[in-house]
Parts: C-alpha cells; sequence; structure tokens
C-alpha cells in the first residue's frame, strides 16, 4: 500500500523567506522612522531657536529706543513677556569696571520653549 501522504523536504522554506523579507521591510521602516523623527525635531528647536533669538533682540531694541533712561521699561533680572509667549531678560551695566563701552553694556537672553539665545552689545 501506498501512503496518501507525500513528504516534500522544501515545504517550509517559502514560509521562512516571507518571514525573512517582511523582518527586513520593518527593519527599514523603523530605521527610516527614527531618521524622520530626528529630522522633525531639529527642525523644530530651529524654529524655536529663531523665536527666541528674535526676543533677545526685542530686549536689546527696547534699550537702545530709550538711550536717555537705559534702565527699561523692563526691570533687570525680571522677564519681559512678548505676545509670542516668548520672554527676554536684560541686563544692563554702566560703562566702567567691567564693562569697556563708552555708555552702557547690555546683555539681552530671549527664551522660547526651553531654547535659550543671547545677544550683548556695547555701546
Amino acid at each position: 500500500m501506498k501512503s496518501s501522504l507525500t513528504y516534500n523536504k522544501e515545504s517550509g522554506i517559502s514560509l521562512l523567506l516571507a518571514i525573512l523579507i517582511l523582518s527586513l521591510i520593518l527593519a527599514v521602516a523603523l530605521g527610516l522612522n527614527t531618521i524622520l523623527l530626528r529630522q522633525i525635531r531639529m527642525a523644530r528647536e530651529i524654529g524655536n531657536s529663531v523665536t527666541a533669538f528674535y526676543a533677545a533682540d526685542s530686549g536689546i531694541e527696547e534699550v537702545l529706543m530709550v538711550r536717555d533712561n537705559p534702565s527699561s521699561s523692563c526691570t533687570q533680572g525680571s522677564p519681559c513677556q512678548l505676545g509670542n509667549g516668548a520672554k527676554y531678560y536684560l541686563s544692563i551695566v554702566p560703562a566702567g569696571g567691567s564693562c569697556l563701552s563708552q555708555n552702557y553694556c547690555v546683555k539681552s537672553i530671549g527664551i522660547f520653549k526651553e531654547t535659550r539665545r543671547g545677544i550683548e552689545i556695547d555701546y
């Protein structure tokens, strides 16, 4: 009597090959996902950096506009809030001592969403 079951030694190769191909596709997809997420995060941080820089620039501009009274409308050490949620801190040092300029040394630090940028001028 012949057995109705015949055994093929290559019966599992297609399943193994399919699993290997799917694993390779998954690895490539996860790698691309990691790279893209880093790039998106970096682009967002660059935008925050620009906003923080312009907040610091606003502080410098404020001091330069009121040259007669360089103490500024914002007191030193306390934050000045801007309309977009950014803020800046001012530090104004009169000429002499550590400030080698003719009038004042002004340092403004802009902050936006945990990103800090600073500008320092001597005038």
